[in-house]
């Protein structure tokens, strides 16, 4: 019974992940869509949050990726007070990139990414 637990609570984990936001100053014209959700879903493949008893729990992450996709820096913006899963989040990050070329109609040089990970354990 204790393994089906864990198995819903990373499954809850994947489904809630936030969207990522795009934020520049110099070409907000361009769609980013496409690229974004492409970051997304191979951050959400490679995330293994650690089992939590909370009920929620968020961690944000910034990053920041060249022309080619790959990740230049990164931080924790905040949080989720619990190391193992931040932790967790920044190993995703990691073993997701490089995520591709930058759309081609985007002129910059970098774009920087604020991505929740967000952790819902919706069986307590």
């Amino acid at each position: 019974m204790k393994s089906i637990k864990n198995i819903l609570i990373i499954l809850l984990a994947i489904l809630f992940v936030s969207q990522p936001v795009f934020s520049s100053q110099k070409q907000p014209s361009v769609d980013f869509g496409p690229y974004m959700r492409n970051v997304q879903n191979k951050i959400k493949k490679n995330w293994k949050p650690p089992e939590e008893k909370r009920r929620f729990a968020r961690a944000t992450v910034i990053f920041t990726l060249d022309k080619n996709g790959k990740i230049k820096k990164y931080n924790i913006k905040k949080s989720s007070g619990i190391k193992e899963y931040d932790k967790s989040a920044i190993k995703a990050l990691k073993s997701s990139a490089p995520f591709g070329a930058l759309p081609k109609e985007y002129k910059g040089k970098t774009v920087d990414v604020h991505f929740n990970f967000d952790y819902r354990n919706n069986l307590h």
